[in-house]
């Protein structure tokens, strides 16, 4: 049975992927010069994907699921696929332990959240957080990704990360899970483009909008 928000297909080869981060401003300018810019909208994750050329299996798996998405009706969830892990640990997380000794899979417990920190437990003893590392927050079916500021080094499994954009505390809580691996948004596809020709291989392409609720 098909669930949403249905994940991206992972035996999908992506070429391209863009995470963008939009926000929505007004911009006055005074006559003595002065400029006021005011954000009248949580800013959002546009999407932006080029698979690989695809053979005929793949075209056909991947325009089955964009049809289940019903034209935007139903959701997806996607990670930003140039950036799947922190800068730190490319290549993944193997010999990293919890402080409890068990193996570190790229998730940690929420103990606190500001509009503009989120902080977490049980990571690896100083396990990094880089400027520009994803750290994902997933709470019931709501997804959302942010974006560290700040250098930070965890101490004692714990670590408070400033991060952008600000984080919606009346939608998350302590009860969220922190994910540092492929940290997913939800998102609403805009349009897609594409098509297989006879006995020729060609990508697809897909532009799609974050959503939280």
């Amino acid at each position: 049975m098909i669930t949403f928000p249905r994940e991206f297909p992972s035996g999908i080869s992506v070429h391209e992927c863009e995470f963008r981060l939009k926000r929505f401003t007004n911009i006055n300018t005074s006559r003595d010069g002065s400029v006021e810019v005011q954000e009248y909208s949580d800013p959002k994750w546009n999407l932006y994907l080029k698979t690989n050329s695809l053979d005929a299996d793949d075209f056909q798996t991947l325009s089955s699921w964009i049809m289940t998405l019903k034209g935007g009706a139903k959701f997806f969830t996607m990670f930003d696929a140039s950036r799947p892990y922190p800068r730190e640990y490319r290549g993944g997380f193997a010999g990293l332990h919890r402080p409890n000794g068990t193996a570190f899979s790229g998730t940690a417990n929420v103990s606190g959240l500001t509009s503009t920190t989120i902080t977490v437990s049980d990571l690896p003893n100083g396990f990094k957080v880089r400027t520009g590392d994803y750290i994902g927050l997933v709470e019931g079916d709501r997804y959302a990704v942010h974006a560290a500021i700040e250098d930070v080094t965890a101490s004692g499994g714990n670590a408070t990360v400033p991060v952008e954009p600000l984080v919606l505390t009346d939608l998350f809580s302590s009860a969220a899970t922190a994910t540092f691996c492929k940290a997913r948004a939800k998102f609403l596809l805009l349009e897609w483009d594409g098509g297989r020709r006879m006995k020729e291989q060609s990508p697809v392409t897909l532009e799609a909008v974050q959503v939280i609720l």
